[in-house]
């Protein structure tokens, strides 16, 4: 008999489920695999939602298309109606725990991105100094910073006091 990870693989003859009572059985199964499998993530973020997401309603290898290609399609005439039936509500029923999952996983991202974004009230302000310095003033300050690391003592006047030199010939 296969085992609980793997029924969706077989098909029903496989599995022998030749009764309604049983697929009603298979697909219990499943939603309790399903619910486990939801319930056991600790995180809850995009990342697991997207692989979830894959896993149980991909295209082409999740699980509910391996049920429509392994169970339904492969079912007896007087089983398929319970299969589909079955199906469809199973279907539905991933559908919408899934969404509330990306519901809760998009709260709790914009409950983060609120939580950096909020500005606390209680705590100080910052001190910002009033006005600037003009730009000219600032072009002296460093005019006199430069011109002081070369040793001219005197900035103020006309008058500096440069070494001059006179050649006498």
């Amino acid at each position: 008999m296969p085992s609980l990870e793997n029924r969706n693989k077989s098909t029903l003859a496989e599995l022998g489920v030749s009764d309604p009572m049983a697929v009603a059985d298979e697909f219990a199964k499943l939603r309790n695999v399903f619910d486990f499998q939801l319930s056991a993530k600790s995180q809850r973020n995009e990342i697991i939602y997207r692989d979830m997401h894959q896993a149980w309603l991909g295209r082409k290898s999740g699980v509910l298309s391996e049920i429509t290609d392994n169970w339904l399609k492969t079912a007896t005439g007087g089983l398929k109606p319970f299969v589909g039936q079955e199906l469809n509500a199973f279907r539905k029923y991933v559908e919408e725990r899934l969404e509330q999952f990306r519901v809760e996983v998009e709260t709790r991202a914009e409950e983060a991105a609120g939580a950096k974004d909020r500005v606390d009230l209680s705590l100080p302000g910052v001190v910002r100094a009033l006005g600037s310095r003009h730009l000219i003033r600032q072009v002296f300050k460093r005019l006199k910073t430069f011109f002081s690391v070369l040793d001219f003592r005197s900035w103020k006047g006309r008058k500096s006091k440069l070494p001059i030199t006179t050649s006498k010939r």
